[in-house]
């Protein structure tokens, strides 16, 4: 197959940011590539961009459906909820990581209602940003962040 890189890349970072395993992500990649060749039109782009994007595409509606019917995600172990516990947690992360989540905790009074994660996330990402935190600093951090909860827990 031409352009396995390419599909390879946007399976892992599916899985990277997913944690769906990874030969399930790359094998509906390796279907849509092939639908992609099947209806790609050479006078309306590349190759390339019309297959990344139906990639893509498919990979999202392949996520949503796991998500309704069993979800096949890595484990993600509960948080501590201890005070005690979420010391010992923050003291066993990377320095980088350690400062943001210490911003990040210190920001939780601020947020007034945790409706959905994503509503509790915006709300810290303004109240940092109203601290003079850059916006890409921000997003930047959350994912490291993220990783280093992934690769801790």
């Amino acid at each position: 197959m031409e352009n396995i890189n390419l599909i390879r890349h946007i399976a892992w970072s599916f899985h990277h940011t997913t944690g769906i395993d990874y030969q399930e992500l790359f094998s509906e990649a390796c279907l849509a590539y092939c639908e992609a060749l099947q209806s790609f039109n050479p006078d309306k782009g590349k190759l390339n961009n019309y297959a990344t994007t139906l990639m893509q595409n498919k990979l999202k509606t392949f996520i949503t459906r796991e998500k309704y019917h069993g979800v096949k995600k890595a484990a993600f172990p509960e948080l501590p909820t201890n005070p005690v516990m979420v010391h010992e947690f923050i003291e066993n992360l990377p320095e980088y990581v350690k400062q943001f989540a210490s911003l990040v905790l210190d920001n939780l009074e601020e947020v007034e209602d945790f409706h959905t994660p994503r509503v509790a996330r915006r709300e810290i990402f303004e109240a940092l940003h109203n601290q003079g935190m850059k916006k890409a600093d921000i997003h930047y951090n959350f994912r490291m962040l993220k990783i280093a909860l992934r690769n801790t827990i």
